[in-house]
């Protein structure tokens, strides 16, 4: 048996990884580094997530048919309309979770208690045993797993998962992020892939990405996004971008500078990156934003639990039962087009998701308006997914 074949999920990149003032910018790689590798069985795979990062690695057989059994985020049609978009609210299926045994059909282990990690088997640093794929119809979803330790501080985490299928081609690919997928092939004889073919393969991959990214930074630097004379415009923000065919999400808001706006203006908050996760706040600074993951009460209500990595919700959260509560997305605090009034800011949008989430009807917009009732000054906005996203808009 060979050593363990270690496949990054994230990649470091510290020239674009500034997430704190004065820059508010970070790449965010969502893919496997490299997307392919060829294994024997009794192999094993080390999935190692970076940090900073938050991934749920799957394997199955078919991709497609796994995400059909195992959904990331529904629609609730039974719940009351969210507040932000007057929409369905949004909740997470068995995706979500760590599934042990898994198939096609559905069914195995749902660990509910880990949404916000740590995985169920896999996680070295967390002392877990080495998880295992057998190919066929099984499915296997080891995450959620987040490059964060149990101090809450940016960790690298090893996931060591055993190859046992038999030969053929297998997918692995990542539950929260609908671009990020790679190739597992297994083979009874033959060459075998070697880390340092892999480390090459993925260092080429890499600023592939990073170039593409880096450009469509450049290009939505320079767009103006506003539209019509002081007192009657439409102001564009976008919440984020994407490149490299989704792999690489941009997480800043575009533009960055503060906007100037007055009375009559109304301003447009966008999720144009079909791949992006986000809710968009007002607040005095980032800790005061609503968290984006809570649990919606039997009665329909949301419930905002602290966004700690690494530990169980509290206990009534995971009661079973036909009053059980679900792990769900924050439905937002103010309708679209509400007005902004103090500069303290507590609306927000709820959360919003990308177009290939495929999840409809959603909304991928929400806006303010401004008026004579806005406080004059800064008011800060940020996501509360991503909270070193921060921009600012000035009322004059």
């Amino acid at each position: 048996m060979n050593d363990d074949i270690i496949i990054r999920i994230g990649h470091r990149d510290e020239a674009n990884q500034q997430p704190f003032p004065p820059f508010h910018r970070l790449f965010e790689y969502t893919d496997f580094f490299p997307r392919s590798v060829t294994v024997r069985r009794g192999d094993r795979v080390n999935f190692q997530t970076q940090p900073f990062s938050f991934d749920i690695v799957a394997l199955a057989a078919d991709e497609n048919l796994a995400r059909a059994a195992y959904p990331i985020i529904e629609l609730n049609h039974d719940d009351p309309p969210t507040l932000g978009t007057g929409l369905p609210s949004l909740s997470f299926g068995d995706g979500a979770f760590p599934v042990t045994g898994g198939s096609t059909s559905g069914g195995g282990l749902i660990d509910r208690s880990r949404g916000k990690g740590p995985p169920a088997v896999g996680a070295v640093q967390f002392g877990q045993p080495p998880g295992v794929f057998r190919g066929g119809d099984t499915v296997e979803i080891i995450g959620p797993t987040v490059g964060w330790d149990i101090e809450q501080r940016p960790a690298t985490i090893d996931q060591i998962i055993e190859i046992d299928a038999p030969v053929g081609t297998y997918a692995f690919f990542d539950m929260l992020h609908p671009a990020t997928r790679g190739t597992l092939t297994v083979v009874a004889d033959g060459d075998v892939s070697t880390q340092a073919e892999l480390d090459a393969a993925a260092e080429r991959q890499f600023e592939t990405a990073r170039t593409a990214a880096l450009s469509v930074e450049e290009q939505l630097c320079e767009i103006d996004l506003c539209t019509g004379q002081f007192g009657e415009r439409d102001v564009v923000v976008l919440v984020g971008a994407s490149a490299a065919a989704g792999r690489v999400l941009i997480n800043e808001f575009f533009p960055r500078n503060p906007l100037e706006v007055m009375p009559g203006d109304r301003v447009h908050f966008c999720w144009t990156n079909a791949y992006g996760v986000h809710a968009v706040g007002f607040a005095e600074h980032p800790g005061k934003l609503r968290s984006p993951f809570g649990f919606t009460a039997p009665d329909g209500t949301y419930e905002a639990t602290d966004n700690i990595f690494n530990a169980p919700p509290p206990a009534k959260y995971l009661r079973p039962g036909p009053r059980a509560y679900r792990f769900s997305c924050d439905p937002g605090t103010a309708p679209d087009g509400t007005a902004l009034t103090r500069r303290a800011g507590g609306i927000g949008s709820g959360l919003l998701v990308g177009s290939r989430y495929g999840l409809g009807p959603t909304a991928r917009s929400w806006s303010v308006r401004i008026n004579d009732g806005t406080e004059k000054g800064d008011h800060h906005f940020f996501d509360a997914v991503h909270p070193w996203m921060e921009g600012v808009l000035r009322v004059r």
